[in-house]
């Protein structure tokens, strides 16, 4: 399985024009794009196959609606659709612009007082989820942005990863 790889330029859905890639799983291509108007989004490409896939769709749609409902720590999806120029599906959501958690963690060890707000905050958006049904399942340092001003507020994203990654469970990147 394989997500398109995309060149700086290309639009995708004829409204987010892609700027730089910022990861790739084999399954899932991230890109930083320039959305409608101007403002900068991040946009995941999913291999094509998984759209064809219905019940990994519904799943993946299931996922953004609930995440829509989270509170703002959850990152929601903004748009969602096909890319008529490679054919993949995609997803839409804001661009983060803080620091990750491995980001931080590897400037310097967290202190005990800044660990205490990031898992407090942490802890309230996936409180938030749970209750409303939603296991994260890939939760992971990377998807988890922390507020630069060191007040330990957090922005989590991906929700749906795990579902995209439930289509490839042997793949090389999750080994």
């Amino acid at each position: 399985m394989t997500a398109p790889h995309l060149a700086p330029g290309h639009a995708v859905a004829g409204k987010y024009q892609v700027q730089q890639r910022l990861g790739f799983t084999g399954e899932v291509a991230s890109y930083r794009a320039s959305g409608p108007q101007g403002g900068e989004v991040v946009v995941k490409l999913y291999d094509p196959a998984i759209g064809q896939r219905a019940d990994v769709m519904g799943r993946l749609e299931r996922v953004h609606a609930t995440v829509s409902q989270l509170p703002p720590g959850a990152v929601r999806v903004l748009d969602a659709g096909y890319d008529a120029g490679s054919g993949a599906p995609f997803s839409v959501s804001e661009l983060v612009a803080w620091p990750t958690l491995a980001q931080w963690l590897a400037r310097s060890p967290l202190q005990p007082p800044m660990v205490a707000r990031i898992l407090q905050s942490l802890a309230q958006v996936m409180d938030a989820a749970h209750q409303a049904q939603l296991c994260h399942g890939a939760l992971k340092p990377t998807y988890v942005f922390v507020s630069p001003g060191g007040e330990g507020q957090v922005r989590v994203t991906d929700f749906g990863a795990s579902v995209v990654r439930s289509t490839s469970p042997t793949h090389e990147a999750y080994a």
